[in-house]
């Protein structure tokens, strides 16, 4: 007798097998709408928000079946104004079709931030509170001479500003500062044409000795006050250090009109 035969002129093995059958397809069932609902709403990776607009914000939002809710506003260099600076869930989060992604956007306007008394202080000094502040400091100074390497003025888009000027912050300034290097060059004065007297009070009121003196001497080996200077090193216009000596050649002293 076949199995079939048997349930059938058994009712209860009837029953028990038709339960268990139902039971059976009622879990693969269940099993299968589980998945499917779960797959079904949770799909969705968040995307990369950061830096875009609004518009494409929105956008994309469309798109994917998602939306968005502006939660705070602060100040960033980082991204554009009213770009978005963060995000909540992260980028690449898996989320819910129409879950809200909260933003944080970049203010439309930077604050105001006012510059402070730093004239004086050198910029290991000055540039640490100008950082704090929110100011930029431009790597490439502006020298100027001075007799110490502190800070003289600060420049903003080339022209001087003065401490309590109003800038926006993130403002890139340029720091003038004293170069004693600077300072402790001249230029060479011209010496040629001049007797030898006046070029000796030139070199002193510039900070210059005398060198080696060639040429037109007297018979005792001294020179004349009244030759005049041919040639001169280092030459005119040149620019050296405080102190340096100038070497000239002399030539015939003066005549006086009286005399010729």
């Amino acid at each position: 007798m076949s199995f079939l035969q048997q349930i059938k002129e058994r009712p209860i093995l009837m029953n028990a097998t038709i339960a268990v059958i139902s039971f059976i397809l009622l879990l693969v069932g269940i099993n299968y709408f589980l998945l499917f609902y779960t797959h079904h709403d949770e799909s969705l990776t968040v995307p990369d928000f950061k830096g875009m607009t609004l518009e494409e914000v929105q956008r994309i939002c469309t798109e994917r079946d998602l939306r968005f809710v502006i939660k705070d506003s602060v100040f960033s260099e980082e991204v554009p104004r009213l770009g978005v600076v963060e995000q909540n869930p992260k980028a690449l989060s898996k989320v819910k079709k129409s879950r809200r992604i909260y933003l944080t956007l970049n203010v439309k306007k930077a604050p105001i931030i006012k510059l402070p008394d730093i004239i004086n202080q050198t910029p290991t000094e000055a540039i640490p509170e100008l950082q704090r502040l929110g100011f930029k400091i431009n790597k490439e100074f502006e020298y100027k001479p001075d007799e110490t390497n502190q800070l003289l003025g600060v420049k903003y888009k080339g022209k001087n500003i003065l401490p309590g000027a109003s800038l926006e912050k993130g403002s890139m300034i340029t720091l003038v500062v004293g170069d004693m290097n600077s300072s402790a060059k001249v230029k060479v004065p011209k010496l040629v044409g001049k007797t030898l007297d006046i070029a000796m009070l030139i070199l002193r009121g510039n900070d210059l000795n005398i060198g080696r003196i060639s040429g037109d001497s007297s018979s005792n080996g001294k020179h004349n006050s009244g030759a005049i200077i041919t040639k001169q090193n280092p030459e005119e216009d040149e620019m050296v250090a405080k102190g340096e000596s100038i070497d000239i050649w002399l030539g015939k002293k003066k005549k006086k009109k009286d005399d010729e």
